[in-house]
């Protein structure tokens, strides 16, 4: 399966592996809004340096944060680091998702490792 969650104590680690499309990404996120640990995490990091191609759209990305906004309603603190591969893969999406974020509870931002995310996440706890 090419994305697959990971729970941990106190987040969700979400790895996203090979040829990934917007629609299955969005299904994936929606599913999340039915689990009730989501509503105690205090992370989500999305993680797509195993990401081998990404086909998505801007309207992928704007329903998305749509998404995540109907999320933070019920868990509004959640630090949502997002972690690329070292390439350009992705960049032009996830900048927007960050750029869309802004006026969400969340604090979002993308890293090139997932040290970097965890990292992040530590000092903002």
């Amino acid at each position: 399966m090419p994305i697959e969650n990971v729970w941990e104590s106190k987040g969700l680690h979400m790895l996203y592996t090979g040829e990934l499309g917007g629609d299955e990404i969005l299904s994936h996120v929606l599913k999340l809004a039915s689990d009730h640990r989501i509503d105690s995490v205090k992370y989500i990091i999305g993680d797509f340096t195993g990401a081998t191609a990404i086909d998505a759209e801007e309207r992928h990305v704007k329903t998305l944060v749509a998404y995540n906004s109907a999320l933070a309603k019920t868990n509004p603190f959640i630090l949502n680091p997002t972690v690329l591969p070292n390439n350009e893969l992705g960049q032009s999406l996830v900048s927007l998702y960050v750029l869309l974020t802004e006026g969400m509870p969340w604090m979002t931002e993308w890293f090139y490792s997932e040290h970097a995310a965890r990292k992040w996440i530590l000092e903002a706890l």
